[in-house]
């Protein structure tokens, strides 16, 4: 194994953890198996939900202490606050496990998982299995439109 795949193994991992939804393609086009795309994507995904989820309170506290403004009030409750409550309030945990992957990120699904659920003990097997099921599905319909519909 030379430099050049250990730095494109690295890529993959990282593209796993920034923006999940494109990684199983760029495997497929870049002639990774079906199994090996599979399991980069997942264990990518598994790993950025883990650092996310437990480095989430230090990056919303780093946050609020660099950008907020003391003098200014604070929104209360804004229309994408309600947005985000009433999704939450019909879906939970699961919904956000779910949906996170794709849309908006790993990272940051992780970190609302861990400001709103970080009492849950369920929050990383639920992410865990929904990044499992859409690296599967993600990676089985890249495959499928490459080998020609």
């Amino acid at each position: 194994m030379d430099f050049t795949q250990i730095i494109e193994i690295v890529t993959i991992y990282l593209f796993s953890v920034l923006k999940f939804v494109f990684t199983p393609s760029y495997c497929i086009i870049r002639g990774y198996s079906l199994y090996t795309t599979v399991f980069m994507t997942s264990t990518g995904g598994i790993i950025g939900m883990f650092a996310f989820y437990n480095f989430g309170s230090v990056i919303f506290n780093w946050y609020d202490r660099f950008f907020s403004n003391p003098n200014k009030p604070k929104k209360l409750f804004t229309s994408s606050n309600r947005n985000f409550v009433r999704f939450l309030r019909k879906f939970g945990l699961l919904g956000l496990a779910l949906i996170s992957p794709l849309f908006p990120s790993i990272p940051i699904g992780s970190m609302l998982a861990a400001k709103y659920f970080h009492y849950k003990p369920k929050v990383y097997s639920l992410f865990a299995l929904s990044i499992v099921f859409w690296s599967c599905v993600l990676t089985g319909i890249t495959y499928w439109i490459k080998s020609g519909i």
